[in-house]
């Protein structure tokens, strides 16, 4: 019997950080933090929400009565810029701490990710903009209080710079020591919040499984996690403090994440969300998740025999169907749960005349999205999809 989807022959090569995941999993910080950190001096990357949440507060005492020092940098707000990097980096400095913890969503591990490397701090601009990073930094521990969100796991961080636009910076410097992956900390997720993450992880398990860089160790990982995803996303907006259902997520987005990280990647979903984040002022989740189904519908010539596989993963019943109708029912039913969820796939704040140059934006600096993306796209394509976009306009309607 041969397996199809095994590639004999290439080579796989992934790493990732330890992983510490369940419900009250966060009590291990401290056996953790003494791996890592001599001086017992830790420095938090977080954001005023989750200060205000009761979160940093609980882990502080935790840290306390373990004899652990921390200082706290609370400043990150919306996407991680340069200046709050920088901002993160001096204080690092001036706070003498040898180990950074972040805690919060996708921009608060960013920022924490990013301002460890320290010794890079006179020429981050450049870094950034050139994605070299030249020195190690400081070990980091990452405990997430979304789904998980690729941040907690992966060797890149997002940052945005003065200009708007959004790079990656890649480098196995960013790689966490250890990941705390709590259920328990995403209780207090305001209910946006728990939305939009969750169309994170859908868009990562679905783009994974599209992309041309999938195989069988992904493929399993994310079609699981779409299962469970569309199983448990309406139930967890209807209801943030079941903790059945939350680790139900975190579980999901976790094999979503693992699945990208271990060589699938993302693909144009992506590229499309990180190019719009640049633009508008609206979370990653969200973008990500208006995005997919525009991705989903392009990729169907490229892509019907695993789109079909999506709907009957979801739950779509009718035997009666083809492979290219079971893909198109893929993305009905994935839109058809947008609605249940009011969530809208027009973003009609796209302007006409930033078209043209969103296009050149995502060319230029997410080309290695769409390098794994199935089908090839062109500019004129791309064209069409952010016109799509704008107006709402997915399977033909």
């Amino acid at each position: 019997m041969v397996i199809q989807s095994l590639k004999i022959g290439t080579q796989y090569d992934f790493q990732l950080p330890k992983i510490v995941f369940g419900a009250n999993s966060i009590a291990s910080l401290p056996k953790e933090v003494n791996a890592f950190s001599k001086s017992k001096r830790v420095f938090i990357v977080t954001d005023k929400g989750i200060k205000k949440s009761g979160i940093i507060d609980n882990i502080s005492e935790l840290l306390r009565k373990s004899g652990v020092e921390f200082a706290i940098f609370e400043s990150v707000v919306g996407e991680p810029t340069i200046q709050i990097v920088k901002e993160a980096m001096l204080a690092i400095k001036e706070s003498k701490c040898d180990l950074v913890i972040g805690i919060g969503g996708g921009s608060c591990l960013d920022v924490a990710k990013s301002a460890s490397l320290v010794d890079n701090l006179e020429n981050v601009h450049e870094i950034v903009l050139k994605d070299t990073v030249v020195k190690p930094g400081l070990p980091v521990i990452t405990v997430p209080t979304t789904f998980c969100n690729g941040s907690e796991l992966s060797y890149a961080s997002l940052i945005k710079l003065e200009d708007g636009v959004k790079h990656i910076l890649h480098s196995p410097y960013l790689i966490p020591k250890v990941t705390i992956i709590d259920p328990s900390l995403t209780i207090s997720l305001p209910q946006k919040q728990t939305l939009y993450s969750g169309l994170d992880a859908l868009s990562h398990a679905v783009e994974a499984f599209m992309s041309k860089k999938a195989y069988a160790l992904t493929d399993s990982l994310s079609q699981k996690a779409i299962k469970i995803i569309f199983e448990n996303l309406p139930a967890t907006f209807a209801d943030g403090e079941n903790l059945d259902i939350k680790y139900n997520m975190c579980l999901a987005s976790l094999m979503a994440v693992i699945a990208v990280m271990s060589g699938a990647g993302v693909c144009l979903g992506h590229a499309l969300s990180h190019t719009l984040g640049g633009y508008l002022d609206k979370p990653h989740g969200f973008l990500s998740g208006v995005a997919l189904p525009y991705a989903m519908e392009y990729n169907i010539p490229a892509a019907y025999s695993k789109l079909a596989k999506v709907a009957r993963i979801i739950g779509e019943k009718n035997k009666l169907l083809n492979m290219r109708e079971l893909a198109l029912k893929a993305i009905k039913n994935i839109t058809d749960l947008y609605d249940q969820l009011n969530i809208s796939v027009k973003l009609q704040e796209i302007k006409e005349d930033k078209i043209p140059e969103l296009v050149e934006i995502m060319f230029t600096f997410f080309k290695s999205q769409l390098v794994r993306n199935p089908r090839v796209i062109t500019k004129d394509d791309a064209i069409k999809i952010f016109i799509n976009i704008r107006d709402g306009k997915i399977l033909g309607i």
